[in-house]
């Protein structure tokens, strides 16, 4: 840590309730939201960085994790935690925004619009070329407006920022504020799986920048924006960008998203055939795709509605993704701007009959989604007019080298790859057209920050249209199940590190790349029956004394499971409510990394099956079982250092007595997830002990899976 540099290492107090001040009611007051938006928006800002401070501590940082939706608000949400920081004695925040210069222009852009006003010139955006002499910091003070520093997010910026802070002669009061904006993207080790296979200790770049940033500051509070959480989730726990904490943001009135677009309004879903699908190597299109076509004249029909017969000011746009490759944007920017110019042609002319055969049929599938929508013929003699007013702009860094000018182009069709994708925002987006496919899984935080076509759409969103591979699809699908469900777990969670690397995730996808995880991924299904083997011995009376109290809650309803004919078979069974069972498995203490994930994952289980639409899926209930009606039954156990292993827990399989015994493993409800409570008397070690411990049998026909990191 530079020596010119230092927080003075004295405890930070956390408000009672943060000011609300200037810099805030600017920013509040100036939005068109309705008031109990604006509160919303405020308490969880505020509670954002109420838990930083919270948790600050001197000459180290906390790591917070912020988790939205894709295109949901994430950037106000950091703007307002920032004026609530400067209204508040913050005296310096560092905002990395973004990978790519129109990104960083665009959170500048915005930050500039919203802050700035009010915190007169304390502004300093970081450049390669810039010598840094108008950066200055003032001692915290009602009337010191804190300085705020928008930089790239890559290696040689970042350390420029670092060293320009180091130069300067001060001690702050208070922690700096540091807002990783997406931050799954470039922020993490890339080399950890390579130090973990050769030993090494290596770092990437801009790992290795935001980590000596971070070192040289000492006590801060950085805070990580994301829709997608996985690869914080997933990381070594120990890693310095392994969250602390987290919150969860929702959506706002109004919001677009994949439950919405997959599940509600599925029919504003295309799939592009098979043999119209994109990859650059393994289907390489030669000509241009019917769907294409059709999605293109929906594209002109939506704009004939919104610019025409709805009046709308507003603008309206289309993207197409087809690949990452630069020359395949091309491929497709061609043949759309040859068919614009080709449609534009016919429409001054004769209509062919083709064409307007071509027309008709992608209104008649269109229109019915539209609200009072014209007829064909009322607007077909608006088409010409709006078609001159389409723009078709080429987005990659051989030819879109500024920022779009929005107003210019009200009306725009975006062609291109990666710049399109997280961060990027397509105002007025109703189309998308993305053949693209991947030959081996998908990255499931790469394919969700590709839905551009999430957001905030008043008065648009009958014209919404999204054009898909089926995979790609099915994809979404799966992704917007298991969301809600991460979402679900981080809520109910007290920290970010009793997931225990543990998500649920469907193994269509991957959940992110793996040369950022020093664990390998372990992908499992969650179905049949798992014991809980191995238990703390601080925590056996805990957990004895949580299980106890569930039966004595629910003794009166235990009935008979099944007559066995043995006292020991004999087992006492009622259903109990899903939340009951959460809050169980979150009460519930283990200290070993494997039932730590099977209880992540169990929880992570219920609240996916317990936020199903279709009442055929929808499980409210889960079946508790006393086993032995909760008399003892002896088991051999070991210790393990402070813990103890319980070596058979289940009973097998018997044919004597009355009729067969299926074994412990067997006595479930099949429609319905299991909670088994067994009474053990211990044999081997502290010989005639009583504890309690859990088991849990899932039913085939409800199977989950869910990928954890572990060691090898």
């Amino acid at each position: 840590m530079s020596k010119f540099f230092e927080v003075k290492k004295v405890p930070l107090d956390t408000p009672k309730a943060l000011l609300r001040g200037q810099v805030t009611m600017s920013l509040i007051d100036g939005l068109d939201w309705s008031e109990q938006a604006k509160e919303k928006l405020l308490l969880s800002s505020s509670r954002i960085l109420e838990k930083g401070m919270t948790e600050a501590r001197c000459e180290k940082g906390t790591t917070g994790l912020v988790v939205g939706y894709v295109q949901s608000g994430k950037t106000m949400s950091f703007s307002t935690v920032l004026a609530l920081a400067a209204d508040n004695g913050f005296q310096l925040a560092i905002v990395f925004a973004g990978i790519t210069n129109p990104l960083l222009r665009q959170t500048s852009d915005r930050l500039s619009d919203e802050l700035v006003g009010e915190m007169g010139e304390n502004w300093w955006c970081v450049d390669v070329k810039d010598n840094h002499t108008n950066f200055s910091i003032s001692p915290s003070s009602s009337e010191s407006p804190m300085v705020i520093v928008p930089v790239l997010k890559r290696p040689q910026r970042i350390n420029e920022l670092r060293e320009a802070i180091s130069d300067l002669n001060i001690a702050l009061t208070t922690p700096v504020l540091i807002i990783d904006d997406e931050a799954d993207q470039a922020s993490f080790n890339t080399l950890a799986a390579k130090n973990k296979k050769d030993g090494t200790d290596d770092k990437s770049a801009t790992f290795d920048a935001i980590s000596k940033l971070r070192n040289s500051i000492g006590n801060h509070i950085y805070l990580q924006y994301t829709a997608t959480p996985q690869a914080p989730l997933l990381i070594n726990l120990t890693e310095i960008l392994s969250p602390d904490w987290h919150v969860v943001l929702d959506a706002g009135k109004g919001y677009f998203g994949g439950n919405t677009l997959f599940h509600e309004r599925e029919s504003q879903v295309r799939v592009i055939p098979r043999e119209e699908t994109y990859h650059s190597t393994e289907n390489p299109l030669t000509s241009c795709p019917q769907s294409l076509e059709e999605a293109l004249w929906e594209f002109i029909l939506a704009s004939t509605v919104h610019l025409r017969f709805r009046r709308s000011s507003k603008t309206i746009s289309m993207m197409v993704h087809p690949e990452r490759e630069k020359d395949d944007h091309k491929k497709f920017y061609h043949w759309i701007e040859g068919l614009i110019n080709g449609w534009k042609s016919q429409l001054a002319g004769n209509l062919s009959s083709s064409l307007a055969k071509r027309i008709r049929e992608v209104y008649d599938s269109y229109a019915p989604q539209i609200v009072d929508c014209p007829t064909l013929e009322e607007m077909l003699p608006h088409i010409p007019r709006v078609m001159q007013r389409i723009s078709v702009l080429l987005m990659n860094s051989d030819r879109q080298k500024g920022d779009i000018n929005w107003k210019k182009n009200r009306c725009s069709i975006l062609v291109g790859g990666d710049l399109l994708n997280r961060g990027f925002t397509v105002e007025g987006l109703v189309v998308t057209y993305m053949p693209r496919y991947s030959k081996g899984k998908p990255n499931a935080d790469t394919l969700q920050q590709r839905a551009r076509f999430f957001g905030y759409k008043s008065g648009v969103e009958d014209l919404i249209r999204v054009h898909l591979p089926a995979d790609t699809i099915y994809a979404y699908e799966s992704y917007v199940d298991d969301e809600e469900v991460i979402r679900g777990i981080l809520q109910k969670s007290k920290t970010t590190k009793e997931l225990r690397q543990t998500i649920v995730q469907d193994p269509v996808m991957r959940p992110t790349r793996g040369n950022i995880l020093s664990r390998r991924v372990i992908q499992n299904e969650l179905t049949g029956a798992k014991p809980f083997k191995t238990h703390s011995l601080r925590d056996l009376d805990h957990n004895t004394q949580l299980l106890y109290s569930l039966i004595k809650e629910n003794e009166g309803q235990l009935s008979v499971f099944q007559d066995f004919g043995t006292e020991d078979r004999t087992h006492l069974t009622c259903n109990v409510g899903v939340d009951d069972v959460i809050n169980l498995l979150l009460e519930l203490k283990f200290s070993n990394a494997k039932e730590i994930g099977l209880k992540t994952a169990a929880i992570q289980y219920l609240l996916h099956w317990s936020s199903q639409e279709s009442q055929s899926q929808n499980v409210e209930e889960c079946s508790l079982i006393l086993m032995a009606s909760g008399e003892t039954r002896e088991r051999k156990v070991t210790r393990q250092e402070e813990s103890i292993v319980t070596q058979q827990l289940f009973s097998g399989r018997s044919t004597s007595g009355d009729g067969v015994y299926p074994g412990d493993s067997k006595i479930r409800d099949t429609s319905k997830l299991t909670l088994q409570v067994h009474r053990v008397k211990t044999k081997g070690f502290n010989d005639g002990a009583e504890f309690w411990v859990p088991a849990l049998v899932f039913p085939e026909e409800l199977s989950v899976h869910f990928v954890s990191t572990s060691e090898e």
